[in-house]
């Protein structure tokens, strides 16, 4: 499912990584609802500071790089400050079917820090496993799939193969409706995920529940014509609003956005410069 605005960021998630999706039947493109045959995007963004005594109070924080092949996967990107020094570089590579086997994450010197491995049963990710630079693995992940290859389970374990957690999924027959239930430990459930998109895979609504089964938090995502978030609120479990982002945009004759500026609350807090090179 794509476009997702509250990624779960815990060892139970759905992991996304810099430039990689779960969804190989797509390239990186199409999961980063980016139109055209995009050869490299170079990005700047700034944080809006109000106590700048400028006309211009946006001020730059990072700067970000993203390189894609002719069949539209990444195959690098990398991360730099405001005063270009390097932060991390990432290194994808694939195998002949275009499925992603392995992930490099390069240290400023340029040295690995880490790496992450990719073991597939025809077209479904069956593994994932995070290793150290020498390639001694801290922890594995395996996915499970119906018949239909939509993904049942996601089981994590640790380096010593004990389980770290698991997480079930259920869908309803339109698979608008996604439900993840997540245990650790003795099979205790921990919380639980429901994810709703719409007809378009665009994920309108997400909500968190405690192990006791009550409501923790609630998203919510509307989004333009094009595909673009405009709107995300965060309720709180009473209903009441926690915070609301409204996201503007700027377009190139393609149909990408080049600029990306975010209200918070009514308040500017941050914006996004695109520089776009196509093949």
């Amino acid at each position: 499912m794509n476009n997702t605005i509250r990624v779960v960021i815990l060892f139970f998630s759905v992991v996304l990584y810099s430039c990689s999706s779960n969804e190989e039947t797509k390239n990186d493109l199409i999961n980063e609802n980016l139109l055209g045959k995009v050869k490299l995007i170079e990005e700047k963004e700034y944080f809006y500071d109000e106590n700048i005594a400028l006309s211009n109070k946006y001020v730059l924080e990072w700067k970000r790089f993203y390189k894609y092949d002719v069949r539209g996967n990444c195959e690098e990107s990398s991360t730099r400050d405001s005063s270009d020094n390097l932060w991390h570089r990432v290194i994808n590579v694939r195998d002949s079917n275009d499925r992603l086997i392995q992930v490099n994450w390069h240290a400023p010197d340029g040295s690995i820090k880490a790496k992450d491995y990719f073991k597939y049963e025809k077209e479904n990710r069956i593994e994932k496993l995070w290793c150290y630079a020498d390639d001694s693995a801290y922890a594995k992940e395996v996915y499970k799939y119906n018949d239909d290859n939509v993904l049942e389970e996601m089981i994590t374990y640790n380096a010593d193969g004990s389980l770290k957690s698991k997480s079930v999924y259920f869908y309803d027959e339109s698979e608008q409706e996604e439900v993840v239930d997540v245990f650790v430990g003795n099979d205790s459930l921990q919380s639980k995920f429901i994810n709703k998109y719409d007809d378009k895979e665009n994920l309108i609504g997400y909500s968190k529940y405690n192990s006791a089964g009550v409501l923790d938090s609630r998203d919510s995502n509307k989004y333009d014509d094009k595909g673009n978030v405009i709107v995300w609120i965060w309720f709180n479990s009473d209903g009441s609003i926690h915070m609301k982002e409204i996201y503007k945009y700027e377009f190139d004759k393609i149909g990408n956005w080049l600029k990306k500026v975010t209200y918070e609350n009514g308040k500017p807090k941050k914006m996004i410069e695109r520089k776009i090179t196509y093949y």
